[in-house]
């Protein structure tokens, strides 16, 4: 069965068709004014940035996991999370410059 996963950006189509290809139907709406639509109702897998001050993530009940796209975690809704059992990854080491 394919998880349906809802991308905040869009990490081109070789990447994409990777994902597809393990399962998942992804979705790619801009993060930017991102409004909960029926749309979003099967989501299982968030991975963006910080769309909570618009996006509302206590209506996707079949949400089980945010990949954030940032190091820090602050602007994720802990009560939300933590009443649904929401897995919350985050980036990282994600800006760590590899020296030589």
């Amino acid at each position: 069965m394919r998880k349906l996963a809802l991308f905040s950006y869009n990490y081109g189509d070789e990447k994409m068709k990777q994902l597809e290809e393990l399962s998942y139907e992804i979705i790619i709406k801009k993060e930017r004014g991102l409004r909960y639509t029926e749309e979003f109702e099967n989501v299982e897998v968030l991975v963006t940035y910080d769309p909570f001050n618009t996006l509302d993530i206590s209506k996707m009940k079949n949400l089980k996991w945010i990949q954030l796209l940032s190091i820090g975690f602050d602007q994720v809704p802990k009560d939300i999370v933590k009443n649904n059992n929401i897995k919350v990854t985050n980036n990282k080491n994600g800006y760590i410059l590899l020296c030589s």
